[in-house]
């Protein structure tokens, strides 16, 4: 008689099966990358860099703010079960992942500006403000230094209130979004002041916390995992939701005043997230489409990173006297990504590899 062994593995693997061991959940398994959400965190990217250097010029380019919103959403989604889960080795690889390039890319940044002739050279003082309340050096690290208190915030509360942590905070978001979105708290609290720890290090904590608590309520549930079921009408949707938000924006945000703004926003971002999310690419099996979709559509963070100082030296070689165009954007972006390839394969096994990723 032919007998079956049973694998120590079976019981993970037949968990979601019925009495007769059919599968009884009408979603897709879940795909460890989901390479809709990669490819939007490269557009991201690129409208980041395209409004540092390419400007207002473009119309497509002039609330690339939602590119920083979408940026904190999928960080919490992600980060969803490393923070819940309260165990000190996934959270300080997390808090690590964040601190390297926080640290790390100031001080390469600082000696660049201090060797390069052509550049204002930094003082260590400004280095300091930098590295302690994510001051700005090039303007970028303000993001890393929220992210950074964001995370060690949402870990404490995770500590201390274990699965009331998902309540509590979503308690502490509307206070929070009343607060900022009242129209006086910003004009006389935050625009009153010119340094640089309340303009770019303690207001977006404000601004952004309510597409950070979204993207982490989304993790929690497994949102998207569970959209899959209604996959056509979540494309129709969303799309239609993104196709109106920007045919009419001007008109929108005429009519809406500035307390319900957030929300808007907040609408915005969610039905761009999950168009994205949506997108079929689960359906391609070929696993080397897949490889090179994750792998062409990796680095987005390090690219972040880099790609000020690798405007400057487009600056100084290639656009000498001239205005970087939009053509010269998607070419920072291009060497950037060069750059961190290299980079995780020279250091793959260093901690210096989250200098790139």
């Amino acid at each position: 008689m032919l007998r079956i062994r049973r694998s120590k593995y079976s019981s993970f693997r037949f968990k979601k099966q019925g009495k007769k061991g059919k599968n009884t959940s009408k979603s897709p398994p879940i795909k460890k990358v989901n390479i809709g959400i990669q490819i939007l965190r490269m557009l991201c990217c690129l409208v980041v860099i395209g409004i540092h250097f390419y400007g207002y010029q473009s119309k497509i380019l002039k609330e690339y703010i939602y590119s920083m919103f979408l940026f904190f959403f999928i960080s919490f989604y992600f980060s969803y079960n490393t923070l819940s889960s309260r165990k000190s080795s996934k959270i300080k690889e997390r808090i690590k992942r964040i601190i390297i390039p926080y640290v790390g890319w100031p001080l390469i940044l600082y000696a660049y500006n201090n060797i390069d002739n052509s550049r204002k050279p930094y003082d260590l003082k400004t280095l300091y403000y930098q590295i302690l309340i994510g001051a700005e050096i090039y303007g970028i690290f303000w993001f890393l230094f929220n992210l950074l208190l964001l995370t060690i915030f949402f870990t404490l509360m995770n500590y201390i209130f274990k699965k009331l942590a998902i309540v509590i905070l979503f308690i502490l978001c509307v206070f929070v979004y009343l607060f900022f979105y009242s129209g006086k708290t910003d004009e006389q609290i935050f625009n009153h002041y010119k340094l640089g720890i309340i303009q770019h290090s303690i207001r977006p904590l404000f601004q952004k916390f309510i597409f950070v608590y979204t993207g982490y309520l989304f993790g929690s549930f497994n949102l998207i995992n569970k959209l899959y079921r209604i996959r056509i009408i979540s494309i129709i949707i969303s799309f239609s939701v993104i196709y109106i938000f920007v045919k009419y924006y001007d008109y929108i945000f005429s009519k809406v005043s500035f307390l319900y703004k957030g929300l808007v926003q907040e609408i915005f971002v969610l039905n761009i997230f999950i168009f994205f999310a949506m997108l079929p690419f689960d359906k391609i099996d070929d696993k080397y489409i897949n490889i090179i979709l994750n792998t062409l559509t990796n680095y987005t963070g390090g690219i972040y990173y880099l790609h000020v100082m690798m405007a400057h030296y487009f600056q100084k070689f290639i656009y000498v006297g001239k205005r970087i165009d939009l053509e010269g954007c998607i070419k920072i972006y291009l060497y950037c990504y060069v750059v961190c390839f290299i980079g995780n394969i020279v250091f793959k096994n260093h901690f210096l590899k989250f200098l790139f990723i």
